[in-house]
């Protein structure tokens, strides 16, 4: 077709020439709590089924169909695992609109705004059956109908649909939207299963095994473990405010003491954050935990469990272990109540953070001098077990001997048992 053909047909070909092809982009929504290869896999899965250009991982601030506690985990450190995630692949990207709007989260808002932003594009809402089969409760569900597809994974395990999932849904009539769509070179919209093996993971199951101390290794990427093992995330279902600014606050002497001290302010800052994760935990499941990990407990140990959540912290450090350095963190968790003989620069430094406050008003005021600041500590360990007439571990009294506390002390505490 020369121009003055083209001209005469009023440039309909012409236009079709340069008609841009619509954008395919997949959603796929969640708490992310925690985000999970099972996530990823899906989204790849989405993307090559049905040819999309990429998949926007979106973490909701709080989902309205779900419980009405919150997620554990903030949507700053949520957000940050899916940034982690997406790294990896550049199929993925990262929607933070939820987390910005904060709760609840609504699809359909989220659908709203994205076209707005994406005028070019159509959109795939990748869903799993179950909150497929529950979406008369959405929100203007009849209205994210006609905006968007869905792609349905089945669950583990289920082949068939059920009549009210996806066969149901899919018979509905579209026609008015389908028409629509066809007039504006738009995707038709539909419903269309999603099919291939799943790994069977959840974040309720991840979340159960952290609490355990249990490996999750496979289960979650790399970049998003050492996020989670980084602040000891998912220890228990809710941390007291109080154990949770003490943390921080650990955290952040730890990481000071180790400037001074010549040593590295992140292994510090972690050990800080993890060395109370089980403080909260009954003691007499920190204690179950531990003998089920085949973990020896003394006596002393046995008649004080309130020493034992460093001990159940190091085991969860050492199942999710992502490196020699975690070695290191976890012999500093472990042994942060009692101390001990032959302790590591950073043991030390834990031993003397978790003291600011109690001890000493801030960092500031902790002696510059290291064997000076861990014999305190030691001499003030003796001191409260004396006020509460109670039976020091060996540990410690082999640890205050090492460091220079005098016999007497130690002799006038130990007699007593």
């Amino acid at each position: 077709m020369d121009d003055d053909e083209i001209r005469r047909s009023g440039g309909r070909s012409g236009s079709r020439l340069r008609k841009k092809r619509r954008r395919r982009i997949g959603i796929l929504g969640g708490t992310f709590d925690p985000l999970h290869n099972g996530h990823l896999i899906l989204g790849r899965r989405a993307i090559e089924s049905f040819s999309l250009d990429t998949v926007l991982l979106v973490p909701a601030a709080q989902s309205p169909l779900k419980s009405r506690r919150p997620p554990e985990v903030s949507g700053e450190y949520r957000l940050e695992m899916v940034r982690r995630a997406a790294a990896f692949d550049r199929r993925f990207a990262v929607w933070d609109g939820e987390i910005r709007r904060g709760a609840p989260s609504y699809t359909i808002d989220t659908i709203r705004e994205l076209e707005r932003e994406n005028p070019d594009a159509d959109f795939f809402l990748i869903v799993g059956q179950d909150a497929f089969a529950s979406l008369d409760q959405w929100k203007d569900g009849d209205e994210l109908r006609r905006r968007v597809s869905f792609l349905v994974m089945n669950r583990p395990g289920t082949e068939q649909d059920d009549a009210n999932g996806i066969g149901g849904f899919a018979r509905r009539d579209c026609g008015e939207t389908d028409e629509r769509s066809r007039r504006e070179g738009r995707e038709q919209r539909g419903v269309h299963k999603l099919k291939g093996p799943l790994i069977e993971i959840s974040s309720s199951r991840i979340r159960q095994y952290l609490r355990q101390c249990d490996s999750v290794r496979g289960w979650v990427p790399d970049g998003v473990l050492s996020l989670i093992e980084y602040y000891g995330f998912y220890a228990t279902e809710e941390e007291p405010e109080g154990l949770r600014r003490h943390r921080t606050e650990v955290a952040a002497a730890a990481a000071a003491l180790a400037q001074r001290w010549g040593a590295s302010a992140a292994l510090a800052a972690r050990a800080g954050w993890l060395h109370d994760a089980y403080r909260a935990l009954d003691s007499r499941i920190v204690l179950s935990l531990l003998e089920s990990r085949g973990e020896v407990v003394d006596e002393v140990e046995r008649n004080a469990p309130i020493l034992l959540h460093g001990r159940l912290a190091a085991s969860r450090i050492e199942a999710n272990r992502l490196g020699p350095r975690d070695d290191r963190v976890a012999e500093a968790v472990r042994y942060h109540t009692t101390g001990r003989s032959g302790m590591s620069v950073l043991e030390t430094i834990l031993f003397v953070a978790d003291r600011v406050g109690k001890d000493w008003p801030d960092v500031e005021a902790v002696p510059e001098d290291r064997g000076t600041a861990v014999r305190a500590v030691f001499e003030r360990k003796i001191a409260i077990l004396r006020e509460r007439n109670l039976r020091p571990h060996p540990r410690l009294l082999e640890g205050a001997r090492e460091w220079g506390v005098k016999e007497d002390i130690i002799s006038g505490i130990a007699a007593g048992w």
